[in-house]
């Protein structure tokens, strides 16, 4: 479990510190209108149209926090009864603190003209596929990095939803 966990701590990690993004994302398909993120299990999901190394997934980062804070308590009970977790048991602790770190989140996912929790990157909405071939609209705008949240959908309720926001958080009043 701690190998898992590692593992996904380490080859996830977004391009700023608390940042994830699901790996495998095609940047170079022309025959899907979005790269699917088969890596999230949500491939259906609508992500930033143009995927790249700049992207912030906000669901991934609401998983490692849970991930973490369970493997912290994890490891606080084998140290107890064994004391063969000790090792690790700070170093989760330390970590879940800083990805339950509500500002944190808001700082990299929060898009205040939506007023939601949404993913960040190069996007366009304008995008379209014809005869299978992907391409910007004539009369489309190329991708821009920013928020990804002309979507509202389960991805967005992942902070609510993992209860990562504080009960008297304002953002919860929109």
């Amino acid at each position: 479990l701690g190998r898992w966990f590692r593992w996904y701590n380490s080859t996830q990690s977004g391009p700023l510190p608390g940042s994830y993004r699901w790996r495998g994302r095609d940047p170079n398909t022309s025959r899907e209108l979005n790269p699917k993120t088969l890596t999230s299990g949500l491939d259906d999901y609508p992500r930033a149209s143009h995927p790249s190394e700049d992207e912030r997934h906000v669901d991934l980062r609401c998983w490692m926090a849970i991930a973490a804070r369970t493997m912290s308590r994890v490891a606080s009970r084998l140290s107890a009864s064994s004391g063969s977790s000790a090792r690790y048991l700070t170093e989760y602790a330390e970590l879940a603190d800083r990805l339950e770190n509500y500002e944190t989140l808001k700082s990299l996912h929060w898009d205040p003209k939506q007023h939601a929790f949404a993913d960040y990157g190069f996007d366009s909405p304008d995008v379209v596929l014809h005869r299978g071939v992907r391409f910007i609209a004539s009369n489309g705008s190329l991708p821009e990095l920013g928020f990804v949240s002309q979507h509202a959908g389960y991805v967005t309720m992942f902070p609510l939803a993992l209860k990562l926001i504080p009960a008297e958080a304002p953002e919860l009043s929109h």
